[in-house]
């Protein structure tokens, strides 16, 4: 009996062990947050980093272009199609490729080789608005194992859902325009512009209203104080084409320029939407670069009127308000520059108009609205 019960004592259960299978816990694109089934990105990542379980000890040799995808629909938000599309990765691999610490095996980071909106000729080679999967292969061959040949997942697939959104996208910018005329001249529109968009239809509204559409001549520096705007009259949609054709008053003079779509220096027309200029003093200025005429749908509105509000020190004086209108005939045309005096509670307390009477000659560039009055608290003013 007594050597019945050394043999159970002697006797051990050893713990029941077995490899586990690499799993996905979560995909985080760049720096957000985790990304869900389902979820809306409004802007392209750069990269996707996937995360495993602890001890999935991913075997680098099996992560590649085959196991690991990126699968674009192709445009109908379906998947399994002729129509899908492989995109092209830059990179896809372990964090620290080569590497044989453990727990640096349970991250693969995948990087699309092209941001771009559009690529007519290589699909793969960009990331278009689209509906997304992506997919880790574990059933078949090839498929992503462990260092101990473990198929991912247990032998079964897995798919996250995406759709990616980041509004119209401008493909192509054509300035000044060249055509065959019927009788087989060459002929350029000096005055156009024609930009190219992606296949999403526009608003009609904003696609055919001119400050949306500003050309900015930069003067060739990197600088801001010699810029100036032109608007185009017209911006006529071309919704089959996806482009929309700017045409401006005169031909477009030589020069560096910049053309901003879906900025508009719009919303300054009310005293609420006035730009706020800060604090000034003797030893700082402001200069903007800004557009009169852009309000109600048009580039040449008499009406608008920009508002700036800006705020002295008590005693302080302002001494010079300018404007100069750039103007492509090399006159300077007039505007008027309006000063409110207001209190704290921004009632009016004086007001000073400055005219062409009031201008005086700036350095032989010509002449321009020049003022001077006293300020005790505030400014707003308006060109």
């Amino acid at each position: 009996m007594l050597r019945n019960l050394f043999r159970r004592l002697g006797h051990e259960t050893l713990e029941r062990r077995e490899l586990l299978a690499a799993e996905i816990l979560a995909v985080r694109p760049d720096n957000a947050g985790l990304l869900q089934d389902g979820d809306v990105l409004n802007v392209a990542p750069r990269e996707f980093n996937l995360y495993f379980n602890g001890g999935a000890n991913l075997d680098e040799s099996t992560i590649n272009a085959d196991t690991v995808r990126l699968i674009c629909s192709g445009g109908d938000g379906t998947f399994g199609e002729a129509n899908d599309v492989a995109i092209e990765l830059g990179y896809v691999g372990l964090v620290n490729p080569g590497t044989d610490n453990p727990l640096e095996r349970q991250q693969i980071v995948i990087r699309p080789a092209s941001s771009a909106a559009h690529n007519a000729a290589e699909p793969a080679f960009a990331f278009p608005d689209d509906h997304y999967q992506i997919q880790l292969i574990g059933a078949g061959t090839p498929s992503l194992t462990s260092i101990g040949g473990e198929a991912f997942g247990g032998g079964e697939d897995f798919t996250i859902n995406f759709r990616l959104d980041r509004g119209a996208q401008v493909v192509a910018v054509v300035p000044q325009p060249v055509t065959r005329a019927a009788d087989g001249d060459l002929q350029q529109a000096d005055n156009e512009i024609i930009v190219y968009f992606d296949d999403q239809t526009l608003n009609v509204n904003d696609a055919t209203n001119p400050k949306f559409f500003r050309l900015v001549n930069t003067g060739g520096t990197l600088t801001t104080a010699d810029d100036y705007t032109l608007l185009p009259e017209v911006a006529d949609y071309d919704l089959d084409n996806n482009r929309v054709t700017l045409t401006f008053a005169d031909a477009i003079p030589e020069g560096t320029y910049r053309l901003d779509v879906g900025l508009s220096d719009g919303g300054n027309e009310t005293l609420a939407g006035a730009i706020r200029v800060g604090t000034l003093f003797d030893e700082n200025r402001f200069t903007h670069n800004g557009y009169l005429g852009d309000v109600g749908g048009s580039h040449q509105n008499a009406a608008d009127v920009d508002h700036y509000r800006l705020e002295l020190s008590a005693g302080a004086t302002l001494s010079a308000v300018g404007v100069e209108p750039a103007s492509r005939s090399g006159d300077w045309r007039w505007l008027g520059v309006v000063v409110d005096d207001t209190d704290e509670r921004g009632c009016l307390a004086r007001q000073v108009v400055a005219r062409q009477g009031a201008a005086k000659q700036d350095r032989g560039r010509g002449q321009r609205p020049f003022l001077q009055c006293p300020s005790e608290l505030l400014r707003r003013w308006r060109l």
